[in-house]
C-alpha cells in the first residue's frame, strides 16, 4: 500500500460524498501534498550541499527554475499513476482497512501536508540557522 494511493482514494471519496468533483479536486490535492513534500526536500537537499561545500550556493532564478521543472513532473506523474486509474482500483485495493478508514480521519489528511511543511522548515532552521520569530538562531550544524 502507498501513502498517495491511499491519499488519493480517501480523498476522493470524501470529495465525492460531498459532490464536488471528485476527480478534479483529489488531483490538486495529491498534486499539491506531492509538491510540498518536494520543496521541503529540496531545502534540506540545498542546506546539505552548502554545508558539504559541495555547491557555493544556488540563487533565487535557478531555485525557482528547479521547483518549476519539479512541479511540472509532479503534475504530469500525479496525472499518470493515480488519476488514470478507476476509483474501483483503489476501492478493491483499500476494501480490507476499515479498521485503518475508520481512525485516520479525512481532517487529519488535509492538515498533514501543513503540518510537515512548516515542521519540517521549523527544523531546518533549528539545524542549519535562520531566524526563528524575528531572532537570529545559529542553528545546530553550524
Amino acid at each position: 500500500m502507498t501513502f498517495f494511493e491511499y491519499l488519493y482514494f480517501r480523498m476522493f471519496k470524501a470529495y465525492e460524498a460531498k459532490n464536488d468533483s471528485p476527480y478534479l479536486r483529489t488531483f490538486m490535492y495529491v498534486t499539491l501534498v506531492k509538491f510540498i513534500l518536494t520543496a521541503v526536500a529540496f531545502v534540506y537537499l540545498k542546506g546539505i550541499l552548502i554545508k558539504t561545500e559541495v555547491i557555493k550556493d544556488i540563487n533565487k532564478q535557478e531555485t525557482v527554475i528547479l521547483l518549476s521543472i519539479a512541479g511540472l513532473f509532479i503534475l504530469v506523474s500525479t496525472y499518470l499513476w493515480y488519476s488514470r486509474k478507476h476509483i474501483d482500483y483503489y476501492e478493491s485495493k483499500f476494501e480490507r482497512f476499515e479498521l485503518l478508514n475508520k481512525r485516520v480521519k479525512v481532517w487529519i489528511l488535509i492538515v498533514f501536508p501543513f503540518l510537515f511543511f512548516f515542521g519540517g522548515l521549523f527544523l531546518y532552521v533549528v539545524l542549519f540557522g535562520g531566524q526563528i520569530l524575528g531572532e537570529p538562531t545559529k542553528g545546530l550544524l553550524n
